[in-house]
């Protein structure tokens, strides 16, 4: 896959689940992915019981500002999962959000905050991690941990990380610390 940078709105998301679901996962059932910027890193007893699950990284990323075009790169750019599958009806459902910053260029009063901007490798290397935990939580399948769902798995040294300017750090779930033991 090339390297290049598309917005995670697009569809690159979805053709790169899409193309993993068929080559990963030796099983039949369905499986969809859609963006929500609401989902947070909990889970209501009721959604639980229903058989969601939550599986959360931080990445690297790229942003370019809407308005004033600033660009600028994190290292902790968090991504939440909730994922199901449904075994009556063999669907899988993947709501996925990846968390924003507002550019600390024009700082947009913190009311305008830009959408990250991955790699394809680095949105396969994600999905990837995402389909481990899929086949250890949904098919009960050994699950080898490699760090890929760890946090703040791996290092990249950037500008220190500016809380006010983090959508995450907003709503009190953003990595703070360069290490994490899970």
């Amino acid at each position: 896959m090339s390297s290049g940078y598309r917005s995670s709105t697009g569809n690159v998301w979805i053709d790169i689940f899409s193309e993993l679901i068929d080559e990963e996962l030796d099983y039949t059932d369905k499986w969809s992915l859609n963006f929500n910027y609401k989902i947070t890193d909990t889970l209501s007893r009721e959604k639980k019981k229903e058989g969601w699950k939550i599986s959360s990284r931080h990445v690297y990323a790229s942003f370019c500002c809407s308005k004033c075009h600033h660009q600028w790169n994190s290292a902790r750019v968090l991504v939440i999962f909730h994922y199901r599958l449904r075994e009556k009806t063999e669907r899988g459902h993947v709501i996925m959000r990846p968390f924003r910053q507002v550019c600390d260029a024009c700082k947009s009063n913190g009311e305008h905050y830009e959408i990250p901007r991955f790699s394809e490798d680095k949105v396969e290397e994600i999905l990837l991690g995402l389909l481990s935990k899929i086949k250890k939580n949904c098919y009960r399948e050994d699950y080898h941990d490699d760090g890929i769902d760890s946090g703040c798995s791996k290092v990249y040294r950037t500008k220190p990380h500016k809380s006010s300017l983090c959508e995450a750090c907003k709503d009190g779930i953003c990595c703070k610390d360069d290490y994490k033991d899970d």
